[in-house]
Protein backbone atom coordinates (compact mmCIF):
# COMPACT_ATOMS: atom_id res chain seq x y z
CA UNK A 1 0.00 0.00 0.00
CA UNK A 2 1.47 3.47 -1.24
CA UNK A 3 0.18 6.66 1.07
CA UNK A 4 0.47 10.41 -0.13
CA UNK A 5 2.08 12.22 2.78
CA UNK A 6 0.65 15.57 3.87
CA UNK A 7 1.98 17.34 6.54
CA UNK A 8 0.24 20.29 8.44
CA UNK A 9 1.70 23.93 9.86
CA UNK A 10 1.25 22.21 13.44
CA UNK A 11 3.61 19.15 12.80
CA UNK A 12 1.01 16.46 12.92
CA UNK A 13 0.91 14.76 9.10
CA UNK A 14 -2.03 13.16 7.71
CA UNK A 15 -1.72 10.28 4.72
CA UNK A 16 -4.24 9.62 2.00
CA UNK A 17 -4.29 6.11 0.60
CA UNK A 18 -3.64 6.26 -3.32
CA UNK A 19 -5.71 4.07 -5.08
CA UNK A 20 -6.51 3.42 -8.56
CA UNK A 21 -5.03 6.77 -9.68
CA UNK A 22 -2.67 9.55 -9.29
CA UNK A 23 -3.07 13.34 -10.45
CA UNK A 24 -1.22 16.72 -10.03
CA UNK A 25 -3.02 19.98 -10.89
CA UNK A 26 -1.42 23.09 -11.81
CA UNK A 27 2.34 21.65 -12.08
CA UNK A 28 5.45 23.88 -12.44
CA UNK A 29 9.12 22.78 -13.09
CA UNK A 30 12.28 24.45 -12.83
CA UNK A 31 15.33 23.68 -13.74
CA UNK A 32 16.56 27.37 -12.17
CA UNK A 33 14.84 30.11 -10.73
CA UNK A 34 14.97 31.42 -14.30
CA UNK A 35 14.55 28.48 -16.38
CA UNK A 36 10.66 26.86 -16.76
CA UNK A 37 10.43 24.38 -18.46
CA UNK A 38 6.64 23.21 -17.45
CA UNK A 39 3.93 25.51 -16.19
CA UNK A 40 0.46 24.78 -15.27
CA UNK A 41 0.43 21.36 -16.13
CA UNK A 42 -2.08 18.69 -14.85
CA UNK A 43 -0.59 15.36 -15.03
CA UNK A 44 -2.88 12.10 -14.56
CA UNK A 45 -1.44 8.51 -14.04
CA UNK A 46 -3.22 5.56 -13.92
CA UNK A 47 -2.47 2.60 -11.92
CA UNK A 48 0.58 0.69 -12.99
CA UNK A 49 1.63 3.46 -15.55
CA UNK A 50 4.44 4.88 -15.65
CA UNK A 51 5.23 8.11 -17.29
CA UNK A 52 8.55 10.16 -17.77
CA UNK A 53 9.31 13.51 -19.35
CA UNK A 54 12.32 13.53 -21.48
CA UNK A 55 15.06 16.36 -22.59
CA UNK A 56 18.08 17.15 -23.91
CA UNK A 57 20.52 18.00 -21.68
Amino acid sequence: MWAWKHPHHNGTLTYTKLEGKVVFNHVDFRYTPEKEVLHGITLYAKQGQIIAFVDVT
